[in-house]
């Protein structure tokens, strides 16, 4: 009897952690974003939205944020559109820190600074790349956790090419990672 006790118990907690595991992995699929943003707040409505038309302010680089959207058809940068992505400046953020809101009918990045902004384009960017259109609505906060953002390349026991190197550095770009290459 206290066999049976026990298994019924261990089988609980085994569906318990199952339970949970799955929970967990469901939300973080829904929402795939590197680094994790500090907060997301996701609705159930999902946006009109069905393609993108960004007028980038003059200080923010196209062909980087052409290289972001390449994989998707459904983007116009500085094309003769009306503007669907507003870009707003915000003092009350701090530096490097963005809001990204996607709305039923434009998404709106609001940066202090065009690191900000940059940061809020590449989260855009791998929603868009990990999602199907129409896009859920949502609004995303995140800063940096620390001044530097960076990632361990070991070139002394593993041997990389010039080229590698430099295909890592842009990934390191596209995914948000620093601003600031130290080589």
């Amino acid at each position: 009897s206290m066999s049976i006790y026990y298994d019924s118990s261990i089988l609980f907690i085994c569906f318990l952690m199952f339970s949970i595991n799955n929970l967990t992995v469901g939300q973080s699929k829904s929402i795939n974003i590197i680094p994790q943003p500090r907060n997301i707040e996701v609705d159930t409505q999902t946006s009109d939205i069905q393609n993108l038309n960004i007028t980038l302010p003059s200080t923010i680089d196209a062909e980087f944020v052409k290289s972001l959207f390449r994989e998707k058809y459904q983007v116009n940068i500085n094309g003769s559109a009306t503007a669907n992505v507003k870009f707003e400046m915000d003092e009350k953020l701090p530096s490097e820190a963005y809001l990204l809101f996607i709305g039923n009918e434009y998404m709106a990045i609001h940066a202090k600074d065009n690191h900000g902004w940059l940061y809020g384009l590449v989260t855009l960017a791998q929603i868009i790349r990990n999602s199907d259109w129409p896009l859920q609505q949502m609004k995303i906060s995140d800063a940096p956790k620390f001044l530097y953002r960076g990632m361990h390349l070991d070139v002394a026991r593993h041997f990389f090419s010039v080229a590698e190197v430099k295909r890592y550095l842009d990934y390191m770009e596209k995914l948000g990672y620093t601003n600031n290459y130290e080589i």
